[in-house]
């Protein structure tokens, strides 16, 4: 586990391929067919097609019910390194990718990413039930929606009660134990909600949840929830008029308007001739900013209401020269070229895949080679002809085989423009027997066991995972030698941007937290307590990493990053940002490889650690609020054990780590 692992993989590390011809290639990790709310584990391979080893450093799940270790390898010269990845699956159904994102030491080397993909099934015959509430006034009467659960695959299906709900929601499951009715109540919060009410099932996979979704608002509420971009270009001027209304006709007091995830500029202006109840937010979305999708909120805050209105914003932002397909004029073109004029392709009859006219165009122009395969099962059967109709690229990849979530079907040695007409034929599963297969060991092992004999297993197990983790931590420490000397001879001085993290880490491993805390710093007033816990953890992670690698060497304690699966909290926390391939402002502050890690100079010359980026991130903050405070209190328990107890072993140490601390309220 990596330095505030947890609110980085909240920001959804962007996965783009690098730019440069990297050597390092990540095969898809394919775990198969699951069940919802099933876990897997996957072996991510990485190949090193290059003649020097590369450095694989920061990994970090982006979904925060994942998990992946180490945190970093060493992949050899034409060789191949492996990462573990721990899925959790959820609610999700099909073919669900889950992202694994890691850095490398190669020359302007980019975030990566790694995929895992597994099919994932459910026993629901609705794969996705939700509870819609739509627009939802708190100052009127509030809705109540119901759905009826089924599971034709069980005979005697039903909801045994509800594990979690919002805590604005009033649940109730009927007496079949079928149907769920949800009332939403007045403390529901304003903006767009999607939150899953989570039930317990008498089915294999143990839940089945049920997706939530409001628009609320009162009195005051945007005309547009979401409101829509559109597609912005860089070379103009992006503005958008979002206006806000009254529904009682009242005018209202705006205050703060403040901009998440978006670059850009908002401010308020009256309604054309002074209509009551009514305001307008003028947006302009800067141009200096990632392209692509982009996603946020304005939040906007109304004083007299004592409320916080969020209007979310979706829309893409691309170059001037990056073209757009537009469907609709491709169709008619089509229909031009073929002489049928001006066709009203508005209509959505129109632009409906029509599968009947495939089927149709298929018996017309029959192929030879259409013969069914064997076989007596049902066959379902799906013809695509390339007509512009049968297109769809949400569906397609699951359709043709081999294409890794290309959008368009893949045909070796032929391109496209030449395919008239191809089918997929899949059948209904069939069981298989297999004869003259082993059903027992040629040794049976013994059939009774004592407690001595299963220790002693388990103790040689756990003694060969040491070894081959104290291996892999001696390459490691091995490769980064020549940039941890190029580090440690960096003066420890605040006054420049890589010298106060030498200078915060070094009181860190003296356990000065004041200092530690000093070099940490944030724009947003209500941070405080955030930045102190993370001085916290810094302070009593490196402390214990420094007295820990002096007491028992440096390789050793390395291989206890983690223990029994899980990640202890131990890190070489200045090792990890030493790695960091840093970008250098003109003013010598630091960006790291993404927008959260940064490194700033203050008014009085000195620098810090900013972390204003990842505290603008209100929900990746609570996240990692959760997960910082327990390591941090295990940090700073184990460290007092080490100060109290000069005798303490190895084994010891291991089992003080793996425990965990009492919990504690924030």
């Amino acid at each position: 586990m990596m330095l505030f692992t947890t609110a980085f993989a909240l920001s959804l590390l962007a996965p783009a391929l690098p730019e440069f011809p990297s050597r390092l290639s990540a095969d898809i990790c394919d775990v198969g067919e699951r069940r919802q709310f099933e876990s897997a584990t996957c072996d991510i391979e990485l190949r090193n097609g290059g003649d020097v080893p590369i450095h694989i450093f920061n990994t970090a799940a982006v979904s925060s019910v994942d998990r992946i270790e180490p945190s970093e390898i060493v992949v050899p010269p034409h060789g191949v390194g492996y990462l573990k990845a721990t899925v959790k699956y959820t609610d999700g159904v099909g073919f669900v990718h889950r992202r694994f994102s890691f850095q490398t030491d190669e020359a302007k080397s980019a975030p990566r990413v790694a995929l895992v993909q597994g099919f994932v099934t459910t026993v629901l015959d609705d794969a996705k039930p939700t509870i819609d509430f739509e627009n939802v006034n708190l100052d009127g009467d509030l809705p109540s929606r119901s759905v009826t659960l089924g599971a034709r695959e069980m005979e005697n299906f039903k909801i045994l009660g509800v594990i979690a709900k919002p805590n604005y929601v009033d649940v109730r499951v009927d007496e079949g134990g079928k149907t769920v009715t949800a009332t939403l109540e007045k403390t529901a919060p304003w903006g767009l909600i999607e939150e899953p009410i989570k039930l317990k099932i008498n089915a294999p996979q143990g839940e089945a949840w049920i997706r939530l979704k409001a628009n609320v608002s009162g009195d005051v509420a945007a005309d547009s929830n979401p409101f829509a971009l559109g597609t912005m270009r860089t070379d103009k001027k992006n503005e958008f008029l979002i206006r806000l209304s009254s529904r009682s006709g009242k005018d209202f007091k705006i205050g703060d308007v403040k901009l998440e995830r978006i670059k850009g500029k908002v401010s308020v202006a009256p309604c054309a001739k002074g209509k009551a109840g009514c305001a307008l937010l003028k947006l302009r979305v800067s141009n200096e900013q990632t392209q692509g999708m982009l996603g946020g909120r304005l939040l906007v805050d109304l004083p007299e209401l004592k409320r916080e209105l969020p209007i979310s914003l979706v829309g893409m932002l691309l170059s001037p020269d990056m073209p757009i397909h537009d469907l609709n004029e491709a169709k008619r073109k089509k229909l031009d070229a073929q002489g049928g004029g001006e066709s009203p392709v508005e209509d959505p009859a129109v632009l409906r895949p029509s599968i009947a006219n495939a089927i149709k165009e298929a018996v017309n122009d029959k192929m030879d080679e259409d013969v069914p395969p064997a076989g007596n099962g049902p066959l379902l059967r799906l013809s695509v002809a390339n007509d512009n109709t049968e297109i769809d690229p949400d569906y397609l990849q699951q359709i043709v085989g081999e294409n890794n979530g290309m959008s368009m079907p893949q045909f070796n040695g032929m391109p496209l423009s030449k395919l008239k007409l191809f089918h997929v034929w899949r059948r209904k599963r069939q069981w298989v027997h297999f004869t003259d297969f082993a059903k027992e060991p040629t040794e049976p092992p013994p059939a009774t066991v004592n407690p001595a004999e299963l220790q002693a297993v388990a103790g040689q197990r756990d003694a060969q995972l040491q070894h081959e983790r104290e291996q892999q931590a001696a390459k490691q420490l091995e490769a980064m030698k020549a940039k941890r000397a190029e580090w440690e001879a960096i003066p420890a001085d605040p006054t420049t941007a890589k010298g106060a993290l030498r200078a915060m880490f070094k009181a860190a491993a003296a356990g000065d937290l004041a200092a530690v805390r000093k070099r940490l710093r944030a724009k947003q007033a209500d941070v405080g307590p955030t930045l102190d816990l993370m001085a916290r953890y810094i302070t009593a992670g490196q402390s214990v990493w420094t007295k820990a690698t002096a007491k028992f060497g440096e390789v050793p304690v390395a291989a206890l990053v983690i223990v029994d699966n899980q990640p202890t909290g131990l890190m070489d926390m200045e090792g990890q940002l030493m790695s960091m391939p840093w970008q250098t402002a003109a003013d010598g502050s630091l960006t790291g490889p993404s927008p959260e890690m940064a490194v700033t100079k203050g008014d009085d010359g000195e620098y810090a650690m900013d972390m204003s980026g990842m505290m603008a991130q209100t929900q990746g903050r609570e996240e990692m609020l959760k997960q910082v405070r327990p390591m941090a209190e295990r940090m700073e328990r184990v460290n007092e054990m080490l100060g109290k107890d000069p005798s303490m072993s190895l084994e010891q140490f291991k089992q003080a780590l793996a425990s965990k601390a009492p919990a504690t309220q924030p």
